[in-house]
């Protein structure tokens, strides 16, 4: 290696300057896993997951790194050499400037567009690998004001080159501040204790010395044959497609359904008539695990229409989407085992909402992983329900015996047709390294840092472009809204039994809690349908019969600041992206239950489960 080429650590912080090239921050070679530049030969390649890549990717200031740029505008150009591969955290914009990479085993084409990538260290990170471009020519895509911040000629030796952009965050990089477990989510520790914090530090390159700060996602083999058999039945689908996933906790569920999802929408084949194939139709995704949502809300399910969009969004995005919930059930506790007969009453509302769409398109279905005695009955109710095309079964072995697949399924599309089921490995059974690793986020932190998003989360005038206030609440103006008969809200509901509270009880069991805001349906000539009976013997309108989950149509969490007793109201905590849309249909119900027409009439609704408060929001 020459004198004049440095070892650096690379992420996207930056400091003012007027040269086109930043300051990096040298990381001796003792800190750090790189070493001197070397090429195996072929006899020197391990199949074994766990050993070191050689392909791996060690960042070199200068040579196959090179950093434009300040601020918003930093540019990151990397180059790759064939197969190599790396791995990147955090929230970024990738653009293939020349040749190709290889992406959860799709292939993606340099080209003038970029793709959104969300990787959080919550996760396994995907590696992204160098491949050539799919075509006869081999174009570079760099635009006139990048080619002349950067010495072309240092770029014609690699076969792929990225350029790496910090994404628009629009605050959620400053979820730290608020909970300060969250400070090493999208950049590694390591980074945090040597680099200065910036607004647009969102990624990081991951090399040798953060080996005990990452886990490489690596897919068993079996999975690619798999993805590639239903991308073909995806690809020649006459009527629905069905997919539902089976699995114990931890077995690979999310994130094999995420990676379908990602190649239905992104994968683009050459047919054999000369023309391309890449879908443009929606998926609709079926979410039933309220602890690990991939889209839902805090402890909700929900069905999703996901939408092909201009910029690809790639890799694990905590549920923070701007695609449209069809329907979403708060069921307020992270286990199905909490309630588990008010998780399969909404599951059943939500399948029969599925059935009544008689949606011609491609469905898939996430599970939690709860296999087993009363886990296993919900599990064969879902199949019965949702009527799957395809079931992977991960880790067969493992399943209890009393999983029931039916032989034939029938739906408004299909007649008499047969599920094929695929038995797979689950995602740590090929690798030691990933069955003995320790993730650096747990459960309960990674479930608080969903709940902190979903509570901040602001309103955005971009469809593709979310925005965060993580301001702690306390420091906030809370919403008044009245309750009581005739009021704003016209009902609670504790899902677990309380017994007969008086009104401080109630208002202690209330105060500082998470909460959901419902929308009540209460039908006008149907006077049986009205069991559910407000008690009186409180000032709160509390509702002690539990109310048919077809009749609450779910609009955001909330936190109830406090509640004054003399005047009946409630401050309370509304996420404002959701607040817009709750004073619209407030506005159309007022007017809709004035209407002695309507056979139903319309009311708010709060339902206090088990969801806890992030301690940070009641002592910032």
């Amino acid at each position: 290696m020459s004198n004049n080429e440095e070892l650096v650590y690379l992420n996207s912080d930056g400091d003012d300057s007027d040269s086109a090239v930043l300051e990096t921050e040298v990381i001796s070679k003792e800190e750090t896993a790189i070493t001197e530049d070397y090429e195996p030969d072929s006899s020197e390649l391990d199949d074994d997951a766990d050993a070191v890549g050689v392909y791996e990717f060690r960042p070199v200031l200068n040579t196959n790194v090179f950093v434009t740029g300040a601020h918003e505008s930093v540019m990151v150009l990397i180059g790759l050499n064939e197969k190599q591969t790396i791995h990147l955290s955090g929230i970024f914009n990738l653009q293939v400037v020349k040749g190709g990479i290889v992406y959860n085993g799709v292939h993606y084409n340099a080209s003038r567009e970029y793709m959104s990538f969300s990787h959080p260290l919550t996760n396994a990170i995907p590696e992204i690998k160098a491949s050539y471009h799919a075509g006869w020519d081999e174009p570079l895509y760099l635009t006139v004001k990048d080619k002349k911040l950067v010495d072309l000629n240092s770029l014609e030796k690699f076969v792929c080159i990225l350029k790496v952009t910090s994404s628009r965050a629009n605050g959620l990089l400053d979820l730290g501040s608020l909970y300060p477990d969250a400070n090493s989510l999208w950049v590694p520790k390591t980074n945090n204790r040597n680099s200065k914090k910036a607004d647009f530090a969102s990624f990081s390159i991951l090399d040798g010395i953060y080996q005990d700060e990452f886990i490489s996602q690596k897919n068993p083999a079996d999975w690619q044959t798999v993805i590639d058999n239903l991308f073909i039945s995806f690809k020649n689908q006459e009527y629905d497609m069905r997919v539902m996933v089976i699995g114990g906790k931890n077995s690979g569920k999310s994130t094999i359904l995420r990676v379908l999802q990602e190649t239905f929408m992104n994968k683009t084949i050459l047919n054999d008539d000369g023309t391309t194939f890449k879908s443009q139709e929606d998926i609709l995704y079926i979410d039933l695990d309220p602890g690990q949502p991939e889209y839902s809300d805090p402890e909700c399910i929900s069905l999703t229409q996901i939408n092909p969009t201009q910029v690809p969004s790639l890799g694990q995005h905590l549920a923070q989407t701007s695609y449209t919930k069809l329907q979403q059930h708060y069921y307020g506790s992270s286990s199905p085992q909490d309630e588990p007969s008010l998780y399969l009453e909404q599951i059943n509302d939500l399948m029969k909402y599925f059935d009544e769409r008689e949606s011609m398109g491609t469905t898939l279905l996430n599970l939690p992983g709860w296999i087993k005695g009363f886990g296993m009955t919900i599990v064969n109710s879902v199949i019965r329900l949702f009527k799957p095309t395809h079931i992977i079964c991960i880790d067969p072995s493992k399943l209890d015996s009393e999983l029931q697949i039916p032989l034939e399924f029938s739906n408004p599309f299909q007649l008499n047709y047969k599920p094929i089921i695929y038995n797979i490995n689950s995602i740590s059974s090929h690798s030691k390294v990933m069955q003995t690793y320790q993730p650096r986020f747990n459960a309960i932190q990674i479930r608080t840092t969903k709940m902190l998003m979903a509570l901040h989360r602001m309103r955005s005038t971009e469809f593709d472009q979310l925005k965060y206030d993580f301001t702690p609440l306390l420091l906030q103006r809370p919403i008044r809204i009245s309750f009581g008969s005739g009021s704003g809200i016209n009902g609670i509901q504790f899902q677990q039994d309380y017994g007969d509270l008086g009104d401080d009880n109630i208002r202690g069991a209330l105060e500082g809690t998470i909460v959901s805001l419902l929308l009540r349906r209460e039908w006008n000539d149907v006077p049986n349908e009205n069991m559910e009976n407000i008690v009186s013997v409180t000032k709160f309108p509390v509702i002690r019969e539990k109310i048919k989950a077809s009749n609450l149509s779910y609009y955001s969490i909330a936190l109830i600041h406090s509640i004054n007793m003399e005047e009946n109201f409630i401050n309370i905590y509304i996420p404002q992206a959701n607040l817009d849309k709750i004073i619209e249909k407030t506005k159309t119900m007022n007017n809709q239950n004035s209407n002695d027409m309507n056979n139903c009439r319309y009311s708010w609704f709060i339902s206090r489960g088990k969801s806890d408060t992030p301690f940070c929001e009641i002592y910032p």
